[in-house]
């Protein structure tokens, strides 16, 4: 059985092909509720149910939110999503 899980991301500068992988994942099935952009990102094409964010406390204080993908070049937000009880996958 495959679990979805609510998902946000931090840091958009992750190529479609990352969306590709993860999408066809036979574990986990994600949706993407809340993405914070750091840049320009084909993301917002690919995932037009995703709310994007200015702030990344705003997914970090999500309480919905299980699991957030977030890019080497925002490590500084680990540490609080940790503390706020979600799972991190650094991408």
């Amino acid at each position: 059985m495959v679990k979805t899980i609510s998902a946000g991301i931090i840091g958009c500068n992750m190529s479609e092909e990352f969306f590709r992988t993860t999408e066809v994942n036979k574990v986990e099935s994600f949706f993407w509720k809340k993405i914070y952009l750091s840049g320009k990102s084909s993301s917002i094409k690919s995932h037009p149910q995703a709310e994007i964010v200015d702030k990344a406390e705003l997914i970090i204080n999500d309480s919905d939110i299980e699991l957030v993908f977030v890019s080497a070049s925002h490590l500084q937000f680990v540490k609080p999503i940790i503390e706020s009880g979600k799972s991190v996958r650094i991408v």
